[in-house]
């Protein structure tokens, strides 16, 4: 009861900020949002998120969106509503903290549902939506995806096979080169040798 009263009284800070709003009356935005306070008031959270987000989605960086975006971090994290993601009011708080013209009457407001969210296990349930990702992939292999088959190879291990080919045949170039460079100079050597034997019988 304890935390559903802080809660509470947090949102109750966030709501009378929308009178500030400096927008035409009756605007999609002021609408929309009024729409999504008004389903929150009476604890329909599906519908509340819907036009709130509808209001980030589109005017994320205006005063009503920012506003919409710190409702939507509280209601994620109300214990009241059954399909809470404590993980998503988390992320949604500290996106907000990331506005640099955010109200600065704001800033401790989402800085207390940040580390609300963290403390009721935030972390927990990002690791356990990891995991359950992790087990989906698995599943999906198990029923068939395709694979390579085992015969084949991929194409950064047939570049590095290529590579490796490519530097063997240079190696025996060389040595081969290398090879003839050495009979030349023999055969060289051994015409001296020959052209000296001959002038010598010639005397």
């Amino acid at each position: 009861m304890r935390y559903s009263a802080l809660a509470t009284g947090l949102l109750a800070l966030a709501l009378p900020a929308c009178a500030t709003f400096d927008t035409v009356f009756g605007s999609k935005a002021d609408d929309q949002f009024e729409n999504g306070i008004a389903a929150l008031q009476r604890g329909d959270f599906q519908a509340a998120s819907k036009s709130l987000s509808w209001v980030i989605e589109r005017h994320r960086d205006e005063p009503v969106g920012q506003q919409a975006l710190l409702v939507v971090s509280a209601l994620e994290m109300d214990p009241r509503n059954p399909s809470r993601r404590l993980a998503l009011g988390a992320d949604l708080a500290g996106a907000y903290l990331q506005k640099k013209n955010r109200p600065e009457w704001s800033q401790p407001v989402a800085q207390t549902l940040y580390l609300l969210a963290l403390e009721m296990g935030a972390t927990e349930e990002r690791l356990a939506l990891a995991e359950a990702d992790k087990r989906e992939a698995e599943r999906k292999v198990e029923i068939g995806l395709p694979s390579l088959p085992t015969t084949s190879s991929t194409v950064p291990a047939r570049l590095r096979a290529l590579s490796d080919e490519r530097d063997k045949l240079a190696r025996k170039i060389e040595l081969l080169e290398s090879q003839v460079a050495e009979r030349d100079k023999k055969l060289e050597e051994k015409e001296k040798e020959l052209e000296r034997i001959r002038k010598t019988l010639k005397r």
